[in-house]
């Protein structure tokens, strides 16, 4: 029944989606503040389709996982392994194979041997063009059935300048969408790319040709440098070698990984509260970082992010919805960036592949180990439903909006300058239609009753509120891949609790009722 306040029945943290109940006396705020167009990058999945997940393009399980799920954009050909592969011939390097002699050239001394490389033979087995650009992007394959343009990432590693010239020209004479371009992947990593380029300057240079290339071909793409998330050195050294050549706007963003936090990190007392509130912190302070190393127009491109894989917090929920939950929490903060300055944001990873080791801790669907059955040989874990549920709201609407959190308490968890309020939140609005979406995370242990103020939007009050609460216990697991027109929520794997509720006073509220 209706009473003077409304309050949801779990027990535990929630996410609420379509969060809309009436109440009084709240102790947090939420003020939404003006629109701006839905960015469809936010909503982005880092994949290896190809080098290391040996379907098709067009397998019926990828395309009906991208379109499912509705994925904003996806990578391609991915990360660790676009440092070794050709967009040209669709294939690993020549010479990247278990055993091959060592060589790149121009650097007699260097290798082309990496992990990956294990997976050559497979995909040199399958037909010359299966795992091109063209393929990937053709409207009825997985890479053109996202939102928004892929994102290519070239090698600069184990191609010569020329070389990686030539990746561009092949995909400007294929004709294709090519608004956004990667320069290689985590180079600060020594031990495996000191070989390579021993400083920051040294990839600096090897891409100041490429870039010249990409604004000649592609004058309307963006373009973004490997930047570190924690490598000060990395950082300041890519940044004085980008002044003292092309200037720091030659690019227009760093590419940051982010795999973090680690079991270790998170107190046991708190795991929950602190994995959630963990993404607003980090990128509240990466912000920073990049606007003070690099410049305040330089833009953050998050082409991979996640748990510590190996050693990932709260296991026993990996595939369930606090996992879910920390992918939204890096959505909500990219909205909320005083700066606006995420321009991409990706979840590693898109898909795992039956009898393939890669990726199978952290895939969000997972696909057969040869050419599947149909839409229906995928399966998916708690994490994508949530993906997909916010995914499709979001872009159903068109527009964003970022909230300011006034009052109430602070995430028992210091990690900014700056307390973290218990809640978290972003609204989502419709271009023409006169709809709006909550999307709110409780980070704390505690109620949290909020007042949600629209006055200095054009939102309307809605006649009725439905709700959604998905909990941070929900374990979720595997199911069937749903088919696309399936209604929100899904019907597992998670099961999130449902309500609608009429207004009863003229002021708005949500009421979470937590552990």
């Amino acid at each position: 029944t209706n009473t003077e306040r409304m309050r949801i029945g779990m027990l535990e943290r929630v996410l609420f989606v379509l969060a809309f109940i009436w109440a009084v006396d709240a102790d947090t705020k939420v003020t939404v503040g003006p629109s701006r167009h839905l960015n469809p990058m936010l909503l982005g999945l880092n994949d290896v389709l190809g080098p290391i997940v040996n379907l098709s393009y067009t397998d019926a399980s990828l395309v009906a996982a991208a379109r499912t799920l509705r994925v904003g954009t996806l990578r391609h050909p991915g990360g660790t392994v676009a440092n070794y592969w050709s967009l040209v011939d669709g294939r690993y390097v020549e010479g990247c194979t278990p055993g091959a002699p060592p060589h790149v050239p121009d650097e007699p001394s260097g290798r082309r041997l990496c992990g990956c490389c294990e997976f050559a033979d497979g995909v040199a087995s399958r037909p010359v063009g299966t795992f091109s650009p063209i393929a990937f992007c053709e409207k009825n394959a997985v890479g053109g059935s996202t939102s928004a343009p892929t994102v290519f990432d070239i090698n600069v590693l184990t191609l010569n300048s020329s070389e990686s010239v030539a990746q561009l020209q092949y995909l400007k004479d294929a004709n294709l969408t090519v608004e956004y371009i990667e320069l290689g992947n985590e180079f600060y990593i020594a031990k495996d790319y000191a070989w390579r380029f021993p400083t920051p300057a040294s990839y600096v240079k090897a891409c100041v040709p490429v870039i010249a290339a990409a604004r000649e071909m592609f004058p309307n793409a963006k373009v973004a440098v490997v930047g570190s998330h924690n490598s000060l050195e990395w950082n300041s050294g890519v940044a004085e070698e980008l002044r003292s050549t092309i200037g720091i706007d030659g690019v227009d963003a760093v590419t940051i990984h982010m795999y973090s936090p680690m079991a270790q990190d998170a107190p046991t007392h708190i795991e929950h509260s602190f994995v959630l509130a963990f993404p607003d912190a980090a990128l509240q302070n990466l912000s920073e970082a990049v606007a003070s190393i690099y410049s305040p127009s330089t833009r953050i491109w998050m082409t991979e992010f996640n748990y510590g894989i190996q050693k990932p917090p709260l296991p026993s929920l990996t595939d369930g919805a606090v996992h879910g939950m920390f992918w939204a929490a890096h959505v909500l903060a990219a909205v909320n960036d005083v700066n606006d300055a995420y321009n991409v944001m990706m979840m590693h990873a898109f898909t795992s592949q039956d009898g393939v080791g890669w990726d199978s801790r952290t895939g969000l669907v997972r696909v057969p180990a040869s050419g599947s059955y149909g839409p229906s040989s995928a399966r998916v874990n708690g994490v994508a439903q949530i993906f997909a549920h916010i995914s499709t709201l979001a872009q159903e609407g068109g527009k964003m909006h970022p909230v300011k959190v006034e009052g109430g308490a602070d995430v028992p968890v210091v990690q900014t300058t700056k307390p973290l309020p218990c809640v978290q939140a972003a609204v989502f609005s419709g271009e023409v239609a006169p709809f709006w979406y909550l999307v709110a995370i409780n980070r704390c242990d505690r109620v949290i009753h909020i007042e949600i103020d629209i006055s200095g939007t054009t939102l309307k009050p809605p006649t009725n509120f439905s709700t959604v609460a998905y909990s941070s216990f929900d374990a979720g697991g595997w199911t069937t891949l749903p088919p696309e027109s399936t209604p929100l929520p899904w019907d597992g794997p998670l099961t999130p609790t449902s309500t609608t509720v009429e207004p009863v006073t003229p002021k708005f509220e949500l009421a979470a009722l937590t552990l």
